[in-house]
C-alpha cells in the first residue's frame, strides 16, 4: 500500500464530515476468485447502507455517499489487480472517497464496517509508524533505484527528480584520455614537456560525490516529512561517499554492501529486513521503557481522559494501542471533555483511533501491539508525553 502516507492521513482528516464510513476487507489474490472480492465488497456496501439507515440517515444521502463504491463493484479492471486487502473511505464530503489496495502480508485487514464522525485508520497505522515501512536506496553509477519494503514485501517506487545515473546527473565531462594528456607547465606559450599525472581515484570520487549530492537532493524531497528508516545498498566503496552527501536523518548506519544491480528483489528484501527488524524492535522496546520511567514522573498515562486531549494538543511523543480494542465516544476540544458512548454512530468516534490519528499528524510515533505487550497490560492505550 505504497500510496498511503502521512499526507494521505491528513487529507482523510480534512474530509471527515459525518457520517464517515470506513470499510476494510481481505482479498483473495488468485485470479479465479477475484470476482468473489467484488461480491464481498458489495455485501459490505449493503451492510453500510443498512447501518446508516438504522441511524436515521436519509436514503438519498446514503446513496450519494456510497456511490463511488458501487461504481467499483462492476469495475473488472479494478478487481483484476492482485491485492491482499482493501481500505475504503466515504463521508458526506464530496471529495472524501479514497481507497487503498494493500499488497503486503505485513498487514492483515479484518473485515469490518465502521461508521462514526471520523474515519477509522488504526489498521493502516503500521504503514506510517512503529514497525511498518522502510526504504532501500539501491546505488551504482549506472543506476539508482528506491524501493519500499515491509516485513513481507519490497517494491520499487517512482523517484521523480532523481537522476537515473551519473551521466544524466553530470553530463559527459572531460574524457579521461584528454585529462591524462594535458601538459602541466607552460612557458611563453610553449609546453615544457612536463605532463600532469592523472589522479583517477580523486577525480572519480569527486564525480561520484557530485552525483550522490544530486541523488540525495531528490531522495530528501521524496522522503520529506516521513519518519521511516533508509538503507543503502551498493558496493562497499560507495557507502562512505553517499553518507557524506546524505541529509536524510533516518539513514541507518548499517547497509547492504553488495552490487545492488546484481541482487534479485527477494535477496534485497531478505538482507534489508535483517537490518531493519532489530531497529524496529529496539525502538519499540525503548519507547516502552520510556513509558515506565515517564509514568513515575507524571509524564505518561494509560487513562483515556489524559491521552486523547494530549494527542490533540501535540503532547504525545509515543503511543501504544492494544490490537482490536475500541472505545466509542466523543471529545470536545473546547471544553476538554470526553463523553463515552456505548457503540459507534454518526456522532461517535473510536477515541483510541482518534488519539492515534492525532499523534501521527502531530509527529508522534504509534505502536499497535497485542494486549499483553502493552506497557500497561490492563488498558487499551498508553502514552508518553513530550511535556
Amino acid at each position: 500500500m505504497s500510496d498511503f502516507s502521512r499526507d494521505e492521513l491528513k487529507a482523510l482528516a480534512e474530509e471527515q464530515i459525518p457520517p464517515c464510513i470506513s470499510i476494510y476487507m481481505q482479498a483473495e489474490p488468485r485470479a479465479t476468485l477475484r470476482q468473489d472480492n467484488a461480491l464481498r465488497f458489495k455485501a459490505l456496501l449493503q451492510q453500510a447502507e443498512e447501518r446508516l439507515a438504522s441511524m436515521n440517515v436519509d436514503n438519498k444521502d446514503i446513496k450519494s455517499m456510497l456511490a463511488p463504491g458501487w461504481s467499483l463493484v462492476d469495475d473488472i479492471g479494478f478487481w483484476q489487480a492482485p491485492s491482499e486487502g482493501y481500505a475504503f473511505f466515504f463521508s458526506a464530503s464530496p471529495d472524501a472517497f479514497r481507497f487503498y489496495s494493500d499488497n503486503s502480508r505485513a498487514i492483515q485487514f479484518e473485515e469490518m464496517v465502521i461508521i462514526g464522525k471520523s474515519f477509522y485508520i488504526q489498521p493502516l497505522l503500521p504503514l506510517l509508524t512503529g514497525d511498518g515501512q522502510y526504504y532501500v536506496l539501491a546505488l551504482s553509477k549506472h543506476h539508482v533505484g528506491l524501493l519500499k519494503g515491509t516485513r513481507d514485501t519490497i517494491q520499487p517506487v517512482p523517484i521523480p527528480g532523481v537522476p537515473e545515473n551519473i551521466n544524466e546527473a553530470l553530463g559527459e565531462e572531460v574524457p579521461e584520455s584528454e585529462i591524462q594528456g594535458r601538459p602541466q607547465n607552460m612557458s611563453g606559450g610553449e609546453t615544457t614537456g612536463v605532463f600532469s599525472s592523472y589522479d583517477r581515484e580523486g577525480y572519480e570520487k569527486d564525480r561520484t560525490m557530485r552525483f550522490f549530492r544530486a541523488v540525495n537532493q531528490g531522495i530528501h524531497k521524496i522522503l520529506a516529512g516521513q519518519n521511516v528508516p533508509l538503507i543503502i545498498a551498493g558496493t562497499q566503496n560507495l557507502h562512505p561517499i553517499y553518507r557524506e552527501a546524505n541529509t536524510y536523518v533516518n539513514l541507518l548506519d548499517e547497509g547492504i554492501e553488495h552490487d545492488a544491480d546484481l541482487l534479485p528483489a527477494q535477496e534485497l528484501h531478505t538482507r534489508s529486513w535483517a537490518i531493519v527488524e532489530p531497529y524496529f524492535r529496539q525502538a519499540r522496546e525503548q519507547a516502552a521503557e520510556r513509558y515506565h520511567i515517564s509514568a513515575a514522573r507524571g509524564q505518561a498515562s494509560s487513562k483515556l481522559e489524559d491521552v486523547v486531549p494530549a494527542a490533540h494538543y501535540s503532547r504525545v511523543e509515543s503511543l501504544f494501542l492494544a490490537e482490536g480494542k475500541h472505545v466509542y465516544g466523543s471529545f470536545d476540544p473546547q471544553d476538554n471533555r470526553i463523553d463515552l458512548h456505548g457503540d459507534q454512530g454518526p456522532d461517535s468516534s473510536d477515541l483510541i483511533d482518534e488519539a492515534a490519528a492525532q499523534t501521527v499528524l502531530n509527529g508522534g510515533t504509534v505502536y499497535v501491539v497485542p494486549q499483553d505487550q502493552m506497557p500497561d497490560p490492563q488498558g487499551p492505550i498508553s502514552a508518553v508525553f513530550r511535556y
